[in-house]
């Protein structure tokens, strides 16, 4: 039955499996480095992050200083918790996709929740680059990041793709 399984996989799902399988480790990759940063500048005192006499500011206002301060503090900050939610979620992806590439069905289940997933992460990220004023440029690779989600989507509900996983 396996051999059987692995003769008619369509070359989609290899794909996906394969690519899914190298994305959980870039977000596990990601995960970790995320949260060292963020753990690691949430530790400045205020007084190392500004210096006064460098802090271009109108008449050295504290109430200015003390909202740029609080702003990068909420930075590290969503840095952890981002970190640390993408580690699990790699190592998930990873797993999904190992199965995914053997044909199992629940795999196919795993790889549809992990894409709606995704997609809930990258409206984090429309959140936090409006939350942050960040660079309105970077909503393109989101727009795209979204798009491919949906394509993902579209292609685990494909017939063949959906008999091949018993579906």
């Amino acid at each position: 039955m396996k051999l059987h399984a692995i003769r008619n996989r369509p070359t989609g799902v290899r794909i996906l499996g394969i690519l899914g399988i190298v994305g959980g480790c870039i977000s596990i990759i990601f995960g970790i480095g995320m949260a060292v940063i963020g753990s690691i500048g949430s530790q400045f005192s205020e007084t190392d992050i500004f210096d006064t006499s460098e802090l271009d500011l109108p008449d050295g206002n504290s109430t200015d200083k003390e909202t740029v301060y609080n702003k990068v503090k909420k930075i590290f900050g969503s840095l952890i918790t981002f970190g640390i939610i993408l580690i699990p979620y790699g190592i998930a992806v990873i797993i999904v996709n190992w199965f995914l590439l053997e044909g199992k069905g629940w795999a196919w289940i795993g790889a549809v929740i992990y894409t709606i997933v995704y997609i809930i992460i990258t409206i984090f990220y429309i959140v936090l680059f409006y939350e942050f004023q960040m660079d309105a440029s970077s909503i393109g690779g989101i727009i795209v990041s979204f798009g491919i989600s949906g394509v993902i989507l579209w292609y685990l509900y494909r017939p063949n793709v959906r008999l091949y996983f018993g579906r």
